[in-house]
């Protein structure tokens, strides 16, 4: 009887072996983690990109008009009615939302930056509502850049629309506008 030595890993070892690299691979991933508020910038943007693109159809198909309604840490969408522009409170869709801790929003229309806290203060107790973007039945989207930016303006994401309802996204990598 010829005893047979065969040559290899069993399967143990090589789990095992799997389980020491991903355990290596999770801590070097953690130790080298920067913050991922830039991530979460990138999304907030992305998000308001697609609100926009669905708020467009949304009006060529419902023959209304809608706006987007900016607040420095903030943005809601809103419907001209019989009543004026009211808010759309009662869709989960464009609910209003707060933007990423540490974070503010800025509007630039006509490449003029709109201080929403010089807005207020010139006003006195919030006579003047926060800026709107319109968003036509027609389809057309007012010009503007929306900035999301940290609030020591180290890392900024913008969005920038034409008024045919082209709305493109600018990351740090593309460069700034």
């Amino acid at each position: 009887m010829r005893c047979r030595y065969q040559s290899g890993f069993t399967l143990i070892e090589m789990l095992v072996v799997l389980v020491i690299i991903g355990i290596i691979m999770a801590s070097v991933t953690l130790s080298i983690r920067t913050d991922d508020r830039g991530e979460l910038m990138e999304t907030e943007m992305q998000r308001i990109q697609a609100l926009l693109k669905l708020a467009r159809e949304e009006a060529v198909m419902q023959d209304e008009d809608i706006a987007l309604r900016v607040s420095e840490d903030s943005y809601s969408f809103e419907v001209l009615g019989d009543k004026g522009w009211q808010p759309i409170s009662d869709d989960r869709i464009f609910r209003e939302r707060k933007v990423v801790d540490g974070t503010e929003l800025a509007l630039k229309v006509d490449n003029l930056e709109i201080n929403f806290g010089k807005q207020q203060e010139a006003a006195g107790d919030d006579k003047i509502p926060p800026p709107r973007i319109y968003i036509l039945s027609s389809g057309e989207i007012m010009p503007f850049e929306l900035i999301l930016r940290t609030q020591d303006q180290s890392l900024q994401y913008s969005l920038k629309a034409e008024q045919d309802g082209t709305v493109k996204l600018i990351t740090p990598e593309a460069g700034l506008g």
